[in-house]
């Protein structure tokens, strides 16, 4: 826990749980980045502005209710894993249909390696 936030559920005496926290954040910056840019690609016009502001918002409030660590409705592991894993599966699928398949490609991986480097234990 570092200012009243915990940043994984990796013990943090584990090595590289930092390294992986900070992983992990901007994997969750990219995911928005990745979800504008959908948005913004997927149409022309007004509706272009609309879905670049309406797809990270929408994954951004599901993220806050059951995935953050502060939410009332926090899902458990493995749920909340499956949870994490859609929307960013979401956002892999939008890059990859607006034309962008290495981007996709590469937020997938660091996505996963994420993932997985703030729930090992030692």
């Amino acid at each position: 826990m570092t200012n009243g936030i915990e940043l994984a559920p990796a013990k943090s005496g584990a090595p590289g749980a930092g390294m992986f926290a900070a992983l992990r954040f901007l994997s969750e910056l990219a995911l928005l980045a990745a979800l504008t840019v959908t948005g913004a690609e997927a149409a022309d016009g007004w509706p272009a502005i609309a879905l670049a502001i309406a797809f990270p918002a929408a994954a951004a409030s599901l993220w806050g209710r059951v995935v953050a660590s502060k939410s009332r409705h926090r899902l458990a592991d493995p749920a909340r894993a499956a949870g994490e894993a859609t929307i960013f599966a979401g956002a892999v699928a939008g890059l990859w249909l607006v034309g962008h398949p290495a981007w996709a490609g590469a937020l997938a991986v660091v996505a996963a390696v994420a993932a997985v480097g703030v729930r090992r234990r030692t």
